[in-house]
């Protein structure tokens, strides 16, 4: 914890005075990553239950340990009666009442061991080590989603900083057409309908660069608001590019699977929860055994007319010892015993079933997960075809409008769909991306890179 706070501390005074001397900061995909460990509000709540999980395992090793207890008293009263007693033992009324007063001090100590108790202890704390696990692998699970949710907010910023990009190569090149235009306005080789086109389609490619710039100004507030930090770094430059595309073919699916059922934490979790229930099983069905307790205590006291004895701290007139050993056997407890035996039982068979439900999700999950990875890759190897395809016809199209040969508004359209083919082919990549993200997601680590057979 030390460690993350310090780290967190380091980052802030890294970026503090680059707040000072631009308006944004530079972060890269580690970076974010690191701090949304430490800041992501949903996260924290997950790393902050395990502390309950842990107290159960302390509670659990005090069950081994003798309990003691003190206790310290004082105690007066004061009786006012004319009630006596004759020489023989009986019982006279007094012509005048007197008033009783008296006093006492009592201190003690009591320990109690509890040396066999159906083994109920060593299950109760093998249970509640199999919570602590089964906790953790729920942080795991946890820190998965947040690695992909904020790699995949990340990506998205960056993609649409590529955007950027592309819509401005765009503008450039419109403007570029639209002086071209106006030069053959000038000498009389265009006509004001083209012109007044060409300009449109600068003032909307103008338009489409204002809202990608806003589009990518939202998704670094994604980011942000994945870190937890919001308020404190309002924006940021992201660094980085995107994973590098490989073919998912070459990857053996079995040996994804392997892996998820091996190290995934939604597997460990479910695990540990059965073998929870397991312990806490066998620990219902020891409490149909013998139970065996030693005790002791140790205790002294005074007492006195009056109220002499009251807050006296060292009552020494009279001190006790006493010790024992207690052996119980529950006979018939009108069938308690076997009712919590029989929900234990219920509820261990009904954590084996998720185990086995969790394995066949999780192996649907990974092979889903590579299935849309490879139709990422599929999809981004055609566009790219096309978007080659379309920047070859728009050559040769504006080769053939010198001549002639291809008209205006055919021109026109080809700049069109080299231009669509242009921001499709950066939001492929995204796909490709967010997909292998998910991917990693659900085996529960960095997929390895094949080579190229």
């Amino acid at each position: 914890m030390k460690s993350q706070m310090a780290t967190t501390a380091l980052f802030f005074l890294m970026v503090s005075p680059a707040l000072g001397q631009q308006e944004r900061p530079t972060m890269t995909l580690e970076e974010v990553v690191q701090v949304a460990r430490q800041r992501n509000p949903a996260f924290r709540r997950a790393e902050i239950g395990t502390r309950s999980a842990e107290a159960n395992v302390l509670a659990a090793y005090g069950s081994f340990l003798p309990s003691l207890s003190a206790n310290l008293g004082w105690n007066g009263s004061r009786t006012k009666t004319s009630f006596g007693t004759d020489d023989f033992g009986g019982t006279i009324i007094e012509s005048q009442s007197r008033t009783i007063r008296n006093s006492n001090a009592n201190q003690g100590l009591s320990t109690s061991l509890t040396l066999f108790d159906g083994f109920a202890n060593v299950n109760t704390l093998r249970a509640a080590r199999m919570g602590v696990e089964a906790q953790h692998n729920a942080v795991a699970i946890e820190e998965l989603s947040l690695v992909a949710n904020v790699s995949t907010a990340f990506y998205r910023a960056v993609v649409q900083q590529q955007q950027i990009d592309v819509e401005e190569q765009l503008l450039e090149a419109r403007r570029e057409d639209l002086q071209r235009e106006e030069r053959l306005f000038t000498i009389g080789s265009s006509d004001q309908v083209k012109l007044l086109t060409v300009q449109l389609q600068v003032a909307q490619q103008e338009q489409s660069l204002a809202e990608a710039i806003n589009e990518a100004r939202r998704r670094r507030l994604v980011v942000l608001q994945q870190l937890g930090i919001l308020g404190e770094v309002t924006d940021f430059e992201p660094s980085g590019v995107l994973p590098e595309v490989f073919d998912p073919t070459l990857i053996d699916p079995a040996d994804l699977v392997r892996v998820a059922m091996a190290q995934h934490p939604s597997i460990g979790q479910v695990d540990a929860q059965s073998t929870q229930r397991e312990r806490e099983l066998a620990r219902a069905r020891g409490e149909r055994l013998p139970r065996i307790t030693a005790n002791g205590s140790f205790g002294r006291g005074t007492g006195s007319d009056g109220y002499g004895s009251f807050f006296d701290f060292n009552p020494s007139a009279q001190q006790r010892f006493s010790f024992g050993l207690q052996v119980s056997l529950p006979i018939f407890d009108r069938f308690s015993m076997s009712q919590s035996a029989a929900i234990a039982s219920v509820a261990l068979d009904q954590a084996q079933e998720d185990v086995w439900e969790r394995r066949v999700e999780r192996e649907q999950l990974v092979r889903s997960a590579l299935i849309n990875l490879e139709s990422a890759y599929t999809t981004l190897q055609l566009q790219t075809r096309r978007l080659e395809l379309n920047r070859q016809r728009l050559e040769l199209a504006q080769e053939q409008y010198r001549f002639n040969a291809v008209t205006f508004i055919e021109l026109q359209q080809y700049i069109n769909d080299v231009a669509t083919a242009e921001r499709d082919i950066v939001n492929r990549q995204l796909d490709f991306a967010t997909a292998l993200v998910s991917l990693e997601q659900q085996v529960g680590q960095a997929i390895p890179r094949p080579e190229a057979q």
